[in-house]
């Protein structure tokens, strides 16, 4: 269950969430050979192989490997954001023509959310970084490039992903007695991720795993003196929750 506070081991829900996507797919397609073989010849068989195929090379794990090695060097870093600077003014950046000048992240161990944060700035920032692998001067890094199907998993884990980012983001806000709100941003979350169901069918199992132990938390939660407390705190201070 990915917890909402800052302890340092909440560093690797997002890697241990990957890692039960790539085992229940996987299962999905060698525990039932006969699935396979019936639907073999299908379309959506093969893009359901190629997205297995793409969780099983660990695009997270790849997008770290990205990062370190654009970074490995003041002067790689340099080409980097002169390759963005570059690509702004001549507007090549798809779709708005142009890229913030920023860095890329690494991920850090005191930080749950980082590893999140790392692969957003890196899908944010991917055409310039594509760009700098396929320089001719960057062989021996250029066979980091994600893959079409790796691409597109690293960016349907991250649109998963953005939601209880979302929710910790609001509920570690500062200066506000936000434990009131746990709930209803619970609700938040659990409705947005049954609307992704929807829109990333292939990954619809996985994120109903993460919907379940959330349904589960927030129930625990309902329960708790904690929560009433807080909630009789913030009717009594004159903050109140709109539904």
């Amino acid at each position: 269950m990915i917890t909402l506070d800052s302890a340092s081991n909440n560093n690797t829900a997002m890697e241990e969430l990957e890692e039960l996507f790539i085992e229940e797919l996987m299962d999905l397609l060698n525990g039932i050979p006969e699935l396979t073989v019936i639907f073999s010849a299908d379309e959506s068989a093969a893009e359901l192989k190629e997205y297995a195929e793409a969780l099983q090379s660990d695009p997270v794990g790849k997008s770290r490997q990205i990062v370190a090695a654009c970074r490995a060097s003041g002067q790689r870093r340099a080409d980097v954001k002169q390759i963005i600077v570059d690509g702004n003014r001549k507007f090549l950046w798809q779709p708005g023509g142009t890229l913030r000048v920023v860095q890329l992240l690494r991920d850090c161990e005191t930080r749950w959310s980082s590893t999140y944060l790392m692969s957003d700035r890196l899908l944010e920032l991917y055409p310039a970084v594509q760009c700098f692998l396929n320089h001719p001067q960057q062989t021996q890094i250029a066979h980091l490039l994600f893959t079409t199907p790796q691409y597109q998993l690293l960016h349907d884990i991250q649109t998963i992903l953005a939601v209880p980012h979302a929710a910790q983001e609001l509920l570690s806000a500062e200066k506000t007695p936000t434990l009131s709100a746990a709930l209803p941003a619970f609700e938040i979350l659990l409705e947005s991720w049954i609307d992704l169901q929807t829109k990333l069918p292939m990954l619809s199992h996985y994120i109903g795993v993460g919907i379940v132990k959330i349904q589960e938390y927030a129930a625990k939660g309902r329960k708790t003196r904690a929560y009433a407390l807080a909630m009789s705190i913030v009717i009594l201070c004159g903050v109140t929750f709109i539904s």
